[in-house]
């Protein structure tokens, strides 16, 4: 599943590598310039997901919350 995301995403004009992590929905892309957020957001949808862009200094403690609210379940 997770190389048909990364399929998508790299072919999205620009897009030199993608690398997608479904366990811990996150995800990071090389590009040769700028790739428009809203071009990547639309090969992930049309790979059968729901983008969530996360900005870089609250991606990680969004994703730390909710790993630990997943260990309270268990």
């Amino acid at each position: 599943m997770c190389g048909r995301v990364e399929l998508a995403i790299a072919a999205v004009p620009g897009v030199l590598k993608a690398s997608v992590n479904l366990a811990t929905e996150r995800g990071t892309i090389e590009a040769a310039a700028p790739v428009p957020a809203a071009a990547v957001e639309a090969a992930i949808r049309q790979a059968g997901y729901v983008p969530r862009l996360a900005n870089a200094a609250g991606a990680s403690a969004a994703a730390d919350a909710r790993q630990e609210a997943k260990d309270r379940e268990l």
